[in-house]
């Protein structure tokens, strides 16, 4: 280890060094992630951001400092990557707001670039003999630590945590190479270093970094970003639906889990020549009870509630036949198309020109029998789904808890 450099007839400290080595080339990597007009608009709150998470950094570390170290040492050395984090996050959604960027968009291009530079300052720390881990027959003697004890051999959990923040800068580069849902990628990163970091404060040995019913500031702090990571994820509910001819399979993805919800109608005329609906989620069946119908004012209020949802893909097909009638199967055709170019025209309103829709309706003179073709993704903010459901639930109350009118 090294905590000095000597360059020339300078005296570099070597955490100076790379802490600012990591800042150059995560910000480099952002820069060259964003497109052209964005990287130029975001470059001029460099050093605002930039003073904000040396700010927010500074303050944690003085508000977690153990008592009785000199303001002076304190004022110093010693930063907190956490507060850092919060400090830069809050000066940078301030620059996304003043300059109307997208701050998801800025946030997903921020997350690998964040870790592979906070990697690379971590062994700042390991040259300073600073955030040192605990003492381990096989760990490293630091003799020329600024912190740590110089006698003890300790565990380099410094090191550790660099390289597997690089790893995790990496992997996001990855995974944001396919196009995601906005704020996932960041979303994974809140949740992949909070659980990274909680772990790895149980192999630290210094004691300045606080602690609170048993926790240290350190975990509080990823319990924190892990909340948030949560929060990215949970912001879509996303639907998939699929309708061929009487069967209709409708896939739910609620709080982006992996394993969709998969729910399947169908319709079929029974031996008596009635029409009878079956309902199965996965293989199970479900029993279908007639429920009363909502009236149309509290369904247009529970629309506007859910709100527009995104269309991630609308592909519908649809061959209309009236038998033995041409002219009148050439008439219900050219009604269908009409009513799909309005909706297609409508949701490109709403979502912009490159919307992914296909719709065609053709007609059929011969033999062949009509048939619809539905397959759509389209995704609702999770906030609109509780708010629209706890709006049900509150009215549905207020009914039931009405008193009842005794007409004499």
């Amino acid at each position: 280890m090294l905590p000095f450099l000597h360059l020339f007839s300078l005296r570099v400290p070597t955490y100076a060094l790379f802490v600012g080595l990591g800042a150059a080339l995560g910000l480099s990597l952002f820069f060259l992630r964003l497109p052209k007009g964005t990287a130029r608009a975001a470059a001029r709150w460099t050093a605002a951001v930039a003073a904000g998470a040396l700010l927010g950094a500074k303050l944690l570390y003085l508000a977690t400092m153990p008592r009785g170290t000199p303001l002076s040492s304190a004022l110093l050395t010693g930063f907190v990557f956490h507060g850092g984090l919060l400090g830069g996050a809050l000066i940078g959604l301030l620059a996304a707001r003043a300059l109307r960027l997208d701050v998801l968009m800025l946030m997903d291009h921020a997350a690998p670039c964040l870790a592979i530079g906070h990697g690379i300052g971590r062994v700042g720390c390991f040259f300073a003999g600073c955030c040192y881990g605990v003492p381990v027959p096989w760990g490293i003697v630091l003799p020329q630590a600024l912190a740590a004890p110089r006698d003890v051999p300790l565990l380099p959990v410094q090191l550790i945590e660099a390289a597997l923040n690089v790893t995790l800068g990496v992997a996001l580069l990855r995974y944001a190479r396919k196009e995601r849902e906005p704020g996932y990628t960041a979303g994974l990163y809140f949740l992949s270093y909070a659980v990274l970091r909680f772990c790895l404060e149980f192999f630290r040995g210094d004691e300045v970094r606080g602690a609170a019913a048993g926790l240290s500031t350190g975990q509080w702090m990823s319990l924190a970003l892990l909340a948030a990571g949560l929060a990215l994820f949970a912001r879509v509910c996303t639907a998939e639906l699929e309708l061929q001819n009487t069967r209709l399979v409708l896939r739910l993805r609620p709080l982006s889990c992996p394993l969709p919800l998969r729910i399947t109608a169908s319709l079929t005329r029974g031996p008596d020549g009635r029409l009878r609906a079956a309902l199965f989620f996965f293989r199970k069946k479900i029993p279908l009870r007639t429920r009363k119908r909502r009236s149309p004012a509290k369904r247009s209020a529970l629309l506007r509630r859910l709100e527009m949802p995104q269309v991630r893909l609308l592909d519908i097909r649809a061959v209309l036949r009236v038998p033995e009638d041409a002219a009148a199967t050439a008439q219900l055709t050219g009604l269908v198309r009409a009513g799909l170019a309005a909706l297609c025209a409508r949701i490109r309103a709403g979502q912009g020109e490159d919307a992914p829709l296909s719709a065609a309706a053709v007609p059929s003179f011969g033999a062949k029998p009509s048939s619809l073709f539905v397959h759509a993704k389209f995704s609702f903010r999770t906030a609109n789904l509780i708010g629209a459901g706890l709006s049900s639930l509150k009215k549905s109350g207020e009914k039931r808890d009405a008193p009842s009118v005794i007409h004499r």
